[in-house]
């Protein structure tokens, strides 16, 4: 008996979870422009992070230099960020970056 009502509930909740995925996933929302207030224009500088809210994924992402210090030393970093908008003023954002130091007397 208790194994059923387990079940039972168990099954419930799988197919709620199931139909509010597919709602998400299904259902448009409205596209605001990435930046834009009004006929303004607000671009991300280098000087501070991205301001503005939106849906992004950045894919592996490799950069590499060589640093003149200590005989050259190659750094490169391997960076994924994901950014998720939630409301109209609310965001997710998370990522991962793996950075490699390879000094040049390094036989690699």
């Amino acid at each position: 008996m208790y194994r059923n009502f387990f079940y039972k509930h168990l099954r419930r909740a799988a197919v709620t979870i199931s139909v509010c995925f597919t709602a998400l996933i299904v259902t448009p929302g409205t596209v605001a422009a990435h930046g834009f207030a009004g006929s303004r224009f607000f671009p991300a500088t280098l000087s501070t992070d991205d301001p503005f809210v939106n849906d992004e994924l950045s894919l592996p992402t490799v950069s590499s230099i060589v640093t003149p210090e200590e005989g050259g030393t190659r750094d490169t970093e391997i960076s994924l960020i994901f950014e998720k908008r939630l409301r109209q003023t609310l965001g997710m954002k998370a990522g991962r970056a793996l950075t490699i130091f390879n000094p040049r007397a390094d036989p690699r």
